[in-house]
């Protein structure tokens, strides 16, 4: 599955991070439960690169590259 979200704004704006949130959650829809956790999600970036997506135990959001196929 691939998501095409755009580069990020200059500046923060409401309306452009609610668009970017929504296409992350239109897109993950059908990839994960709304019943099971999952620890991780694997993005890609538009160079290739892959990186880790999670959640810390203050709920912030946290990012790590991994190579391709990586847990």
């Amino acid at each position: 599955m691939n998501i095409f979200i755009g580069s990020a704004p200059r500046e923060y704006h409401q309306g452009t991070v609610g668009r970017i949130i929504e296409q992350i959650r239109n897109g993950l829809a059908f990839a994960v439960s709304r019943e099971e956790a999952v620890s991780a999600v694997l993005l890609q970036s538009p160079d290739g690169s892959v990186y880790s997506l999670s959640v810390d135990d203050a709920g912030s959001l946290v990012t790590t590259a991994v190579p391709l196929g990586a847990r």
